[in-house]
This record gives C-alpha cells, structure tokens and sequence, in this order.
C-alpha cells in the first residue's frame, strides 16, 4: 500500500541521513519539522499578500502555498543554525581534542543520528499523513477515473491507504483543518458527482443575486462549460478553465461566497430545505400567472363578469403586457424583473395604424366542362342545365330604385365609458425597469420598483398559498408562481 511504502521510504531516507550529518545537524531538522508544523500557516498569512505581486492569483495556489512557504522557510532557518553549529562543534573538538575523542564523538554523533533519523522520519510520515488526510478528502469526492493526473490519483489512494491501514486515526486527531473546509468539500462532491443538483445550487437565495451577474449568465450560456460539467471532467480542467478563473479571481464574487452559511447550503442541496431562509416566503423566482391575474380581477371588481367590454380591456392589458414579466427576490433585498418591452405598433408614412397586408389566395383553375351526350332535352331543362353540363345563367333580376339612408360619419375613437362601466383605469404603457429592492413588513412586503423614466413605485406584496400576489397602484393585482 502506498501509505505504508511512503512511511518506510522516509524512515529508511531520515535514518540514512542522521548517519551521514550526524546528532547534531539532524536534530536541528527535526526541530525545524517541529516548529515549521507549527508556525506554518501564521507565517503564511504573512506571506500571502506578497503572492499577487508575482503573478500568483489563482485561489487554490493562494490556499496551499503560502503554509508551505512558510514551513520552508522554518524549516532552512533551523537546518542552516543545525549546519553553523555542527561545523563550530567538529572543529572544536577536532583541532582541539585529542584523536581518541574526535573518534567515539564521531562515532556517537552517527549512531544519534540514526535515531534521530528514525523520529524526523515518522515525523514526516504524520505530517505527510494528515496533508493526505485533508487534501485527499475533497479529491476523492471529486475524482474522474480517465481524466485524473497521476498526483491526483496516488493522492487519491493514498487517502484511501489511509482509511484502511489505520493512520487516518492519527492524522484526524492531528488535522488543524476548520469544519467549514469539510462542509465546502462536501458541497463540491454533491455538485460534481450529482449535476442535477446544479439547479437546485442556482435557487438557493444568497446565490439569485449572483445568477444576475454576467459572469454566472455567460456560464450558464457556454454549451461547451456545461457538458464539461456533466461530463464530470477532472477539477484540475474546470478550475483552469478562463470562464472558472474569472469568477475565481473576482474579489467581490468570492466575498460573497465566503459569506454563504455553508451548513445550511448543504442541507439545502441534500433536501430542497434551507432553516435560514424558508420562512421568507418571497425569496425565490417567480412568474406571472396570467389565469390568476384575470380570477383575481374578476373577484376584486365583480362587476367584470358582467361588462364585457370592461373585461375585454383588462383581458388585453394583461394578455399584451404582462406575458412573460418574471421577478427574483433575492436574499439581500434586492429585486430583479424580467420585463421584455412590447414591440410598438407599425404605422404608415402619416403616423397612422398600418393596415393589414392584403391576404393573397391561390386558386386551382377549373378544368372545362366536357359535354354530356346522353343528356337528354327533357332533363337539361328540369335542371336549368344545357346539354354540355353548365347550369343556365338564371334571369337579370329587376333593378332596384336606390335609397339614399342619411348616416353619422364613423370614427376610429374609443367609445367613452364612465368610470362606473370601467372600474379600473388601465395605464396607456406598463413597463418596469430590471432592479428594485424589497423590505419585510410583519408578514407582508414592500416592494420598491422602478419604471422607464426612473419614477419609483412602492407596492404591497404578500405570499398566499405558493401565490405572489403584488397589488398596483392603478388597481391591478399580479399574481405570480413560484418556479422551482
């Protein structure tokens, strides 16, 4: 198993070497081990705001390299003091000590060596161990059997050596990992392994604001991204991708996903619910219901059961405006609509209503009319047909003395209705902009939305049986369903 060739290689390595550098070389390396494993990531931390400045800017690099800089550099400090202090000790003794001495001191700084050799090497075997034990457990989740690197997938069996040979014991009582690493590992390994949860990824609230991004709607657009994905390539391919690169190194992208509650996402990934967000009830996407919006005017002006017309403008306001209106509520209060802008009427060179192009019907010709010889005198007549089979023109029927009827001119205006035949007043245009934001009012809400010219308008909303229903000033009720 590898774990356990990888524990032999560096014990046989470690205790070759205390023999050739002796006690006191050796020892100051374990000490460097020692404190480097512990002084590591503050050193890091130190050191990370220098990478940027070396062209250093993928997230994953910014993540590992900055502890393993630091190891280093404790590391060399203690083995460079280790040298310094060998070399003053050997002289020392050498050039002032008789042969004897130098000899056993020779001799006794090999055989320390070796042991100490033996400890540095099961120090680097723990170490090591638990480096695989938290690397590994997020790329075994996310391992592609045929498009793995081959350090992926002996780190991937390492981790899996580790399970079986009974080091993971060790490693995980040594891991200085946070709990939130091994949540976001978790999220990683449903999205990859589960492309169906993709979806439910994009309703989650903290993550509607971030759909509207660009970066995420050219994402979603890129066919070629998405098969990857589904593909389930290597997460070495789709962190390098430039598309994936650039929400990686967009500052603000990535506070935003810091600040998601990462257990609640995960749970909400696992069963469709989120414990922070479920009792908002206006969070989500949402889409008009034209149905609803007719039934919920009928029931609020009873009247337009029985008015025809009136109901006829409230059927063509709602028909014509409002067929593809969608809104996302987001998490942090902000309102997004999906609104197209109704295409405007064509007109002629004079401004007025283009009439409707003439309709053009093609017509067979019709065959001629073979004449019939067994047609008798006597059935042509009965029939008012003539003898080749045509029908007799009827008779010029008598002409009519004209009447001249006196009559109104027509007009193309509206007829007036009174405001008791029409009971609500439908605005000429209807088009709300693409940003709002909205507040919570006990267990309703205020929505703040903008026209075209930038005029707001602040509306009621409430959430009634999985029914957004937005109450508009000129007396409209939108209803929407959630989509899910």
């Amino acid at each position: 198993m590898i774990i356990w060739l990888l524990a032999l290689l560096l014990v046989s390595a470690f205790a070759g070497l205390g023999y050739t550098n002796g006690a006191v070389r050796t020892l100051f390396g374990l000490l460097g081990l020692i404190f480097g494993a512990l002084f590591a990531v503050p050193l890091g931390n130190l050191v990370k705001p220098l990478l940027p400045y070396v062209k250093v800017t993928n997230p994953a690099y910014l993540w590992l390299l900055p502890p393993v800089i630091g190891f280093l550099a404790i590391s060399i400090l203690f083995v460079a003091v280790g040298v310094f202090l060998h070399r003053l000790l050997n002289v020392k003794i050498k050039y002032h000590m008789p042969d004897a001495k130098w000899l056993a001191y020779e001799r006794l700084s090999r055989r320390l060596g070796v042991c100490v050799g033996i400890v540095a090497g099961c120090g680097y075997t723990i170490m090591l161990s638990v480096v695989i034990y938290f690397l590994g457990y997020l790329t075994t989740q996310v391992a592609a059997a045929d498009n793995d690197s081959f350090v992926l997938s002996s780190l991937n069996k390492a981790r899996n050596d580790l399970h079986t040979s009974g080091f993971e014991k060790t490693a995980s009582a040594l891991d200085p990992m946070p709990d939130q690493y091994y949540t976001a590992s978790d999220i990683i390994g449903i999205i990859h392994n589960n492309p169906d949860a993709q979806p439910r990824l994009s309703a989650y609230p903290p993550f509607l604001s971030l759909a509207e991004r660009q970066e995420f709607q050219d994402l979603a657009a890129d066919k070629d991204y998405q098969q990857m994905l589904k593909d389930r390539a290597s997460i070495a391919a789709i962190i390098d991708n430039p598309k994936t690169q650039g929400i990686l190194s967009n500052q603000e992208i990535m506070d935003a996903l810091k600040a998601i509650d990462l257990k609640d996402l995960r749970n909400y990934l696992e069963t469709g619910k989120s414990a922070k967000f479920d009792e908002i009830k206006i969070l989500g996407r949402w889409q008009v219901d034209i149905r609803s919006v007719l039934a919920a005017a009928k029931v609020k002006y009873p009247m337009l059961t029985t008015n025809i017309y009136a109901m006829n403008q409230v059927r063509k306001f709602v028909t014509n405006t409002l067929p593809e209106l969608a809104l996302t509520a987001a998490s942090d209060n902000k309102v997004y609509v999906k609104m197209p802008t109704p295409a405007a009427p064509a007109v002629d060179a004079n401004g007025q209503p283009a009439a409707a192009a003439p309709i053009a019907i093609a017509t067979a010709p019709r065959a001629p009319v073979t004449p019939n010889p067994q047609l008798s005198q006597q059935m042509a007549q009965r029939y008012g047909l003539t003898r080749s089979g045509q029908r007799q023109a009827p008779p010029a029927a008598p002409v009519a003395r004209p009447v001249t009827i006196a009559s109104a001119p027509r007009t193309n205006a509206a007829p007036k209705v009174s405001s008791q035949l029409m009971p609500v007043q439908l605005p000429k245009t209807f088009h709300l902009a693409s940003e709002g934001s909205w507040k919570q009012e006990g267990d309703d809400y205020e929505l703040l939305l903008k026209d075209d010219a930038g005029v707001e308008h602040k509306v009621k909303a409430k959430v009634e049986n999985d029914k957004l229903v937005i109450e508009l000033e000129f007396g409209i009720e939108l209803v929407f369903a959630k989509l899910t």
